[in-house]
């Protein structure tokens, strides 16, 4: 039996539960929060390369959680393939990693903030915890609600499962800014860089 063979059956075994309640996130925003589907509509050329569309691209009212599912194939240039002389294993690249889950934090933190109010991420601590591997079972990215911080800005969680094992986790904090504020703010920030 090859590596992905041995992994695939590792991950058989779905570890998360889903919420009952998992609507497609666009159809959310375009419903209930216009401030969120600019985003979703700003970014989702990004996430289509991956493979998330709006189909597995979900959120769950009841529980505020968004949920991604998406099938790591070889062949999407989502990794790395490692070699020796007897065999080969194909890991999901750890930036990818990485964007899922502030693709689903970003989504999440953007889900609950009123009207021309933009969460703007200031840290995300991340943790790999096992490989990902292509073609051996779905990622399930789920971001939740930790806490808020001091201030009343969201700290948002997202663990990466891949059957039974969860392979990243990533804290996220984030700050709430004005829309009106945000673009002269950037914008000084870079003629001061410069």
């Amino acid at each position: 039996m090859s590596n992905t063979e041995k992994a695939a059956a590792i991950v058989k075994k779905e570890k998360f539960e889903e919420p009952k309640d998992l609507i497609e996130i666009y159809e959310y925003a375009k419903s209930s929060n216009e401030t969120l589907k600019k985003y979703i509509d700003s970014t989702m050329d990004m996430y289509r390369n991956l493979g998330i569309t709006t189909e597995n691209f979900t959120f769950s009212v009841a529980e505020k959680k968004v949920v991604i599912r998406l099938s790591p194939e070889k062949g999407k240039h989502m990794g790395h393939t490692l070699e020796n002389q007897e065999e080969s294993i194909s890991l999901v690249h750890g930036g990818i990693l990485t964007f899922l889950a502030d693709a689903s934090a970003g989504a999440l933190a953007f889900s609950v903030c009123k009207e021309n109010i933009i969460p703007i991420t200031t840290k995300t601590e991340i943790s790999f915890k096992s490989p990902a591997i292509l073609n051996a079972g779905n990622l399930i990215v789920v971001s939740s609600f930790k806490e808020e911080s001091e201030g009343g800005e969201p700290i948002i969680i997202t663990e990466i499962f891949q059957g039974s094992n969860t392979v990243f986790t990533a804290l996220t904090y984030f700050k709430n800014t004005d829309s009106e504020r945000v673009i002269p703010l950037i914008k000084r920030q870079l003629r001061n860089n410069n």
